[in-house]
């Protein structure tokens, strides 16, 4: 797992590692292309003779700049895990279970009278009326068994460390210095350059951080993704191991419920309630795992913004 997470990692420390080179770059840039201002500045000084000299001097010093952001450094720990897997089969099993049916059967509900000359005879009054009974019935179905078998495995689990990694760029430092006061002017149109340029430096550097904050995001998400889909394969693998015993309960419950078999179908669907349950437990480590790589990613993420936010400050 950590081999096919790789390529993801080193592209989340390259896109930190660009953005010095971005900043350096536009920073340095903006300088340039103010230098032929501040030797403009100083060469309109006039220096013609001793009461006419200027002391101007306008001094760009360059100061490295560190900014540090915390990135996290992966190592995949191999543990063996131990899952109660279901080994299914059908065999053939004698059901009795008895129904309620009913039957019609005559009965006396009353007498009639029939004369006979001087002879009376009463004669009895039999109708067909329905009368209920259970009756027992007898089927040969086969039955799902279930049979759990502890299975060993190894897997990858991430193990995070953050490191912290360094953002360096230069910024430059501009200083007008005056002796003379016949200089002042000049020394603040030099200070109200160096105040624009460093304007257009700070609104450059908060553009170049900004859209490498999009850029960190875009590549922790793509590596925490690649972690989680490791884990989430593997969940999904153990998963369908169920499937198959689940669906063979099921079909057995719903042959039980449609010949009203009740107490075989109150104990089949037990069976199933109980490996669903198990189902849940084998995976549950799994589901642990995932949510485990998903709060670390928020953690890391946030931690870069803010790392990014200070540096624009």
């Amino acid at each position: 797992m950590a081999a096919v997470c790789d390529a993801a990692k080193q592209s989340l420390h390259e896109v930190v590692d660009g953005l010095s080179s971005e900043l350096s770059t536009t920073i340095k840039s903006i300088s340039d292309r103010y230098q032929p201002e501040f030797e403009r500045i100083a060469d309109d000084a006039p220096d013609g003779g001793v009461l006419m000299a200027i002391d101007l001097d306008i001094d760009v010093k360059w100061e490295t700049v560190t900014v540090s952001l915390d990135l996290p450094e992966v190592s995949m720990k191999l543990q063996e895990w131990s899952l109660d897997l279901p080994q299914v089969t059908m065999k053939d099993k004698r059901i009795v279970f008895s129904t309620t049916s009913s039957r019609m059967v005559n009965k006396k509900v009353g007498q009639y009278p029939e004369v006979h000359g001087w002879t009376i005879k009463w004669k009895d009054i039999i109708i067909s009326v329905p009368e209920f009974f259970q009756q027992d019935h007898e089927i040969i179905m086969g039955i799902p068994e279930v049979r759990m078998d502890t299975t060993s495995f190894k897997l990858d689990v991430p193990e995070f460390v953050m490191r912290t990694q360094e953002i360096k760029f230069d910024l430059p430092q501009i200083t007008v210095k005056s002796v003379q006061a016949e200089a002042r002017l000049l020394k603040e149109e030099a200070e109200a350059k160096a105040a624009e340029m460093g304007k257009e430096i700070a609104a450059m550097r908060a553009r170049v951080l900004g859209r490498g904050g999009e850029k960190v995001v875009a590549a922790s998400n793509t590596f925490f993704t690649c972690l989680r889909t490791q884990i989430q394969m593997k969940r999904d693998e153990t998963a369908a191991l169920f499937e198959p015993g689940i669906a063979m309960v099921q079909q057995a419950l719903s042959k039980l419920q449609d010949v009203s078999a009740t107490a075989p179908a109150d104990e089949m669907r037990q069976r199933l309630n109980e490996l669903i349950a198990k189902k849940e437990a084998a995976t549950a480590n799994f589901d642990a795992a995932i949510r485990q790589i998903i709060e670390q990613e928020k953690a890391t993420v946030d931690s870069l913004l803010r790392g990014l936010r200070g540096a624009t400050a």
